[in-house]
């Protein structure tokens, strides 16, 4: 079962990337605990991408996205 919602929750997170959805809005829609740290394993993905990529890169995809 965890396996099925972990595989369900990344071919989502894919599908949306690949659609312009931003990382940003993903991360927010996901769950996080009181300390705002991400209550899931794709939390923590999305969280590690938004590092990577860089203020600059979030704001090239968001203009381009739409």
């Amino acid at each position: 079962m965890a396996y099925s919602a972990a595989r369900d929750s990344a071919i989502t997170a894919s599908i949306a990337l690949q659609h312009g959805v931003p990382i940003e809005t993903l991360r927010h829609a996901l769950m996080r605990d009181s300390r705002g740290k991400p209550s899931g394993p794709l939390g923590v993905v999305l969280d590690l991408l938004a590092q990577e990529e860089g203020p600059y890169e979030r704001r090239r995809c968001s203009r381009t996205a739409g």
